[in-house]
């Protein structure tokens, strides 16, 4: 306990650098539902873990984070009429079956889906574990098929007391605005680096950067979540928090979301403005633990709660700019349904975005 200590006591000594850029203002527009059990081509659509919006199609590419249980490991291509008024239609166009690095179909937990995005032509996706619990991030075609794996730390993969938590590996995936590099990042803290999130503490995700045309690490960085929202009913009821999604801004800031959940309390999804700017690059620190370092800054830009801006919030982990509509961009919410029927949903928010 007192290694812990120290970690978040340095953490909180080193401090955070100021925010170079003024957080971003977002206006709720809409939203719109699929039902949980839609099928389509014979195959659940569900699970959706992250979106991304490809400006010159006006298609959106959005990724399944079925464990090959439901159905393929796959990615689909989705048409979205939306306007000012908020969200008309989400049309499923076609599913892509993502192959293994040996051109084969993945086997039933041979792959968890998580992060994706496009980028020039491929897509560049991570996935958070393998049937041995091993992550993995490299990019595609769009068929499917992969091109080249990126070389992740030894840090990463799970061994006795250390690795990323199941569940709370690689969540997070976004690139550079220059698309010069991907950024990439766990829901919560590695077995070595510290505790997961609860009600009571924080958790030291890693953020680690690849320049993607090398695929050589270039950095990596320490991001605080947030502790727990809502203690759950009984003190013995899951609860978690952790970063589920990055957005790269214009300027070389992001957005950042966490999303926690409680029994008995439901989600709440937090949008946050991140700098890195000033923060402390860990790349080749076994443990974080008893090092001085100074984690990236956080502004917080947006709370979701049931009620704030609808009834319900589901388990919204993806979000992608879209199109410019009336002069303004827009930014659209999309959530992991746990392919859940009991009353969870693939929900769209739609946000303009100043």
């Amino acid at each position: 306990m007192r290694a812990l200590f120290c970690l978040f006591a340095m953490l909180l000594a080193a401090g955070t650098p100021e925010a170079r850029a003024e957080a971003p203002s977002l206006t709720f527009v809409g939203e719109y539902r699929l039902p949980t059990g839609l099928m389509v081509d014979g195959v659940e659509i569900g699970g959706l873990s992250a979106v991304d919006y490809d400006p010159v199609s006006g298609e959106y590419f959005a990724l399944s984070d079925d464990r090959v249980e439901f159905g393929p490991a796959r990615f689909y291509r989705l048409a979205i009429d939306l306007s000012a008024e908020g969200i008309r239609s989400v049309d499923i166009r076609e599913r892509i079956e993502i192959l293994n690095p040996d051109g084969e179909p993945y086997g039933e937990f041979g792959a968890d889906p998580e992060g994706m995005r496009l980028a020039d032509g491929v897509l560049v996706w991570a996935h958070e574990r393998d049937e041995n619990g091993r992550p993995y991030a490299g990019i595609m075609r769009l068929d499917g098929r992969q091109v080249r794996a990126f070389d992740l730390p030894d840090t990463y993969f799970p061994t006795e007391g250390g690795g990323i938590r199941t569940n709370l590996g690689f969540e997070s995936l976004t690139l550079s605005a220059d698309k010069r590099s991907v950024i990439l990042a766990n829901e919560n803290a590695m077995e070595q680096d510290g505790p997961k999130a609860s009600v009571d503490a924080a958790s030291a995700a890693r953020m680690i950067v690849f320049d993607l045309q090398s695929g050589e690490q270039i950095g990596e960085h320490v991001y605080m979540t947030e502790t727990v929202a809502d203690a759950p009913e009984q003190a013995d009821q899951f609860n978690t928090n952790g970063l589920v999604e990055l957005l790269a801004l214009d300027d070389g800031t992001l957005l950042a979301m966490e999303r926690s959940f409680s029994v008995g309390k439901g989600n709440v999804i937090r949008l946050f403005h991140v700098d890195m700017t000033g923060a402390t690059d860990v790349s080749g620190m076994a443990s974080l633990v008893e090092q001085s370092v100074v984690p990236v800054s956080k502004t917080p830009v947006l709370t979701l709660r049931p009620g704030d801006p609808v009834d319900r919030i589901d388990n919204v982990e993806a979000m992608t700019f879209g199109p410019v509509v009336d002069g303004k961009r827009t930014l659209l919410l999309v959530s992991d349904n746990n392919f859940n029927p009991r009353g969870q949903f693939t929900q769209f928010l739609l946000y303009t975005f100043d």
